[in-house]
């Protein structure tokens, strides 16, 4: 059984970084099986791009048996599923940098 807050955490996630989608969850929140919403960690490396929902496509090519192009409301009208799945930073293991970059370790 997995255990879900049943109020709104206090708190918010803890800026890491000058980038604007760099953040951590508030340790509050690590008593849940399931991390509240808006609460995981987010880490993005480059800007989010502006597109145009109307032309946006994704394109899945390279090295697959058959290359296929989507528009966003194809991909909106297919089934979506949920899980309960482990997420992993890549920098989980930073406790051993020096100097230290600061944030949860």
């Amino acid at each position: 059984m997995l255990c879900r807050p049943r109020r709104r955490i206090a708190g918010s996630r803890t800026k890491t970084s000058a980038l604007p989608s760099a953040t951590e969850m508030p340790l509050e929140a690590l008593r849940y099986d399931v991390t509240p919403i808006g609460l995981h960690y987010l880490l993005g490396h480059f800007d989010i791009p502006a597109v145009d929902p109307d032309t946006w496509n994704l394109e899945i090519r390279g090295l697959v048996a058959r290359p296929q192009t989507f528009s966003l409301g194809e991909l909106r009208q297919m089934p979506s599923s949920s899980m309960a799945v482990t997420l992993e930073c890549a920098g989980n293991g930073r406790t051993l940098m020096e100097p230290f970059p600061g944030g949860q370790p």
